[in-house]
C-alpha cells in the first residue's frame, strides 16, 4: 500500500555510498515515486546501483551530461 504524501516518513533511511550522508530515499518507504525520479535520467542504473544523495546524484548527473557533450564534440570533429 501506497502511503499518501503527507504521511511519508520524514526520517532518513538511506545512506550515500559516495559521501555516506543520510537521506529519505520514498520509494524504500512504500511510494512508487521518490525525489531522485524528477532528475534527468541520464545516467545507466543497474540493479545492484545503491541510491545516491541529492548533492551527489546532481554531481553524478552533471559529470555525466558532461561526459556525453564531449563525446558529441568529439563525433562532430571526426
Amino acid at each position: 500500500m501506497q502511503n499518501p504524501e503527507s504521511d511519508r516518513p520524514k526520517e532518513s533511511n538511506s545512506k550515500c555510498p559516495n559521501c555516506e550522508r543520510h537521506f529519505t530515499c520514498d520509494v524504500a518507504n512504500g511510494c512508487t515515486n521518490c525525489w531522485c525520479m524528477s532528475l534527468p535520467a541520464v545516467l545507466p542504473v543497474s540493479a545492484e546501483a545503491k541510491c545516491l544523495c541529492e548533492e551527489c546524484l546532481e554531481k553524478a548527473i552533471a559529470t555525466g551530461i558532461a561526459g556525453l557533450r564531449a563525446s558529441a564534440d568529439e563525433f562532430r570533429t571526426q
